[in-house]
């Protein structure tokens, strides 16, 4: 059985010239279970030949079973959203989340610069399905994507409008989490009552996006709030995604890449977590 709540096809999304992105090349989604083997078949059948992860290591203890030798998978981890300022009003959400945002991207910028991996994986020029996906596939998910999207010229309305889709999924991300906090906390040996609804809720707390996120957990403007102060902070998102190991050249050649050759066969498959 299908698991993915927040997975989706990317194509449709217009950027610069009015060029389309097109279907079943680029998919955004939550990172599925270790045993999903319905996900990775669907995967499979969609063609997607690079995985980029955005999970950091203690994330992923094992690697996902089921995928093809020939695929290419790129561990490219970024630290997790901290959601330790969980009582967040609604009204400063989006404010919130943008700061946390920039905190990522910044980070990002240091030792083995991860998110420059990321966007480079998914630039590169070939009409082969690529995915990049993270715990809960909104926060670190959201803003690899928004970059990306930005450099291939889509508006902030759009990037907004993608972004906001991860709101739908949050609430079964949480009851997700929480039935697996405690399957977790029952299977310890734990017999102090109080010890075991700790433990259920520092798990369920640690969960990218919390408790504190069901108010409003992705409110459009919070991408695009991050956008701006990415091009405040650095003089642009291009400049930026620079800084984070694409150079000059390569973000030059991205929108070339994606639209300045032919188009995939009408045959390629859409797919969204709508259908």
């Amino acid at each position: 059985m299908r698991t993915l709540c927040n997975f989706r096809d990317l194509g449709g999304i217009v950027c610069a010239g009015g060029h389309a992105l097109p279907s079943g090349l680029l998919f955004r989604s939550e990172a599925p279970a270790l045993d999903a083997s319905d996900d990775i078949n669907l995967l499979r059948r969609l063609g997607v030949r690079t995985f980029v992860d955005l999970r950091s290591p203690e994330e992923t203890p094992s690697p996902l079973e089921g995928l093809p030798a020939s695929v290419a998978y790129v561990s490219a981890g970024l630290r997790r959203v901290g959601w330790e300022d969980s009582a967040v009003p609604p009204d400063h959400m989006a404010r919130f989340l943008a700061g946390r945002y920039l905190m990522l991207s910044e980070e990002a910028l240091g030792d083995g610069k991860p998110l420059g991996r990321a966007l480079a994986a998914l630039m590169e020029p070939s009409w082969t399905g690529r995915i990049v996906w993270c715990a809960g596939g909104k926060d670190r998910t959201g803003i690899v994507v928004a970059i990306f999207l930005h450099l291939l010229g889509a508006s902030y309305e759009d990037i907004a409008e993608d972004f906001a889709r991860s709101a739908k999924a949050s609430a079964e991300l949480l009851r997700r989490a929480r039935r697996n906090a405690m399957a977790r906390a029952a299977s310890t040996q734990r017999r102090d009552s109080a010890e075991r609804r700790r433990a259920l809720r520092a798990s369920v707390a640690a969960f990218p996006g919390g408790l504190g996120a069901l108010s409003n957990p992705a409110p459009p403007e919070a991408i695009t709030l991050f956008l701006e102060q990415l091009t405040q902070r650095h003089g642009g998102v291009r400049r930026y995604a620079e800084r984070a190991g694409l150079g000059t050249a390569a973000v030059s050649e991205i929108k070339r890449a994606w639209f300045g050759s032919a188009a995939p066969s009408s045959s390629s498959t859409a797919y969204s977590a709508r259908d």
